[in-house]
């Protein structure tokens, strides 16, 4: 998690693309390296949020 927090808003919304041939697709950050910076996370969480409310 050491992209930026845009790199990884697109990477995760690229993937959460992808899985939507795979039912049951759970996204999940494993194991978060120490000193991962918050907003990284937070823009995995806010992409996740954005799909998530397009598939409404």
């Amino acid at each position: 998690m050491t992209a930026t927090p845009e790199e990884l808003r697109r990477r995760t919304l690229d993937c959460l693309g992808q899985s939507q041939r795979y039912p049951g697709f759970i996204l999940g950050t494993g194991v978060v390296p120490y000193g991962t910076p918050p907003e990284n996370l937070t823009a995995v969480r806010e992409a996740l949020r954005e799909y998530t409310e397009k598939r409404r």
